[in-house]
């Protein structure tokens, strides 16, 4: 049976890396709590001891949770660390205080447009770990239904390619139709609520899958042919966004796409879009993570604040731009 690298969402790369002993089953994780409750499920599932830290936790804040697990001597400990738009600083400067240390690490850069599988960026390159665990969602710009990929110091992860149903990509290709979104939306179709996502419940499901043969063709076409479209865009947007935009970093690398830009959802500017777009199927808006019982008091604000406006292939288009640009202007 034929390997890939493409597995069908983030949790059946989490439950690879269990099957394959990448995680031991005694690990401990110190894991941000403002990250999608999926990835949490899928760790207490298996009944993983999880320390969470806020979103803006320091680096102290974060070094002394690993030395209170440190004192135990006995369990792996893995510092999962999610790589979203601002925070590369940070990034960089937790990873220098930790690398030397027992410490494993795994970067979850989701939030990053991967359009390019080989020519990713290699964040973790640089740094030296016993295991460093690389996870990706390139299905993200696409607004498709599957596709993931992780790397283990720096080696992909593969699976076998059991799932030959190319039908699912047929379907996600229908439902994200700009043509087909746009006539949906203008007769009135479909009526999309704005409304906050309560906790989502998952099932303790440890099976592993592919992604799909169709789609994990149409990731290997793309891969060739891919114009940068995304990375244009994304600094159209961000020029169009620069007084919206929350926890702006001035450190970020020009090379980096996020899928993802956080804008003050107060902003009157920003209320207007919302509101054009609540009720259209191809609203380009979102909240991030689902609302779940694991986000501290602090990371509830955040989520109260925020809005998510998304740097996709419905975005990626000079309609969309100029309609939101006469909506914000």
């Amino acid at each position: 049976m034929p390997k890939t690298i493409f597995f069908k969402r983030q949790s059946d790369i989490i439950n690879k890396l269990f099957k394959e002993g990448i995680i031991s089953n005694n690990a401990e994780i110190i894991i941000p709590s403002y990250i999608c409750s999926e990835v949490i499920n899928n760790f207490e599932n298996r009944n993983i001891n999880l320390k969470f830290y806020e979103r803006d936790s320091s680096n102290e804040q974060i070094l002394s949770l690993i030395s209170e697990i440190e004192l135990k001597k006995s369990n792996e400990i893995f510092l999962y660390f999610y790589f979203y738009y601002s925070n590369f600083k940070n990034l960089s400067e937790i990873i220098s205080h930790v690398e030397n240390s027992k410490v494993n690490i795994i970067l979850d850069i989701a939030h990053l447009v991967n359009l390019k599988i080989k020519n990713h960026p290699n964040i973790m390159q640089r740094y030296n770990f016993k295991k460093t665990i690389l996870i990706a969602s390139p299905r993200k710009y696409f607004r498709l239904s599957q596709g993931g990929f992780c790397k283990v110091n720096n080696h992909y992860l593969k699976i076998e390619n059991k799932n030959f149903n190319s039908l699912t990509l047929l379907i996600d290709f229908i439902k994200n139709s700009n043509n087909i979104r746009n006539l949906i939306s203008y007769y009135g179709l479909f009526t999309k609520k704005n409304t906050k996502v309560s906790e989502i419940k998952y099932y303790n499901n440890q099976e592993i899958r592919s992604a799909s043969i169709g789609h994990q063709i149409f990731y290997k076409i793309n891969d060739l042919l891919n114009n940068d479209r995304h990375k244009l865009f994304f600094k159209k947007y961000l020029n169009l966004f620069k007084k919206y935009i929350n926890q702006r970093d001035n450190n970020l690398d020009n090379e980096l796409v996020f899928w993802i830009i956080p804008l003050d959802k107060d902003k009157k500017e920003i209320i207007k879009l919302i509101n054009y777009f609540k009720f259209r199927i191809n609203n380009p808006f979102m909240n991030w993570p689902d609302y779940h019982d694991k986000l501290s008091h602090k990371d509830k604000l955040f989520y109260e604040k925020n809005i998510y406006f998304r740097i996709d292939k419905n975005t990626c288009n000079n309609k969309m731009y100029k309609k939101i640009f006469s909506i914000i202007k």
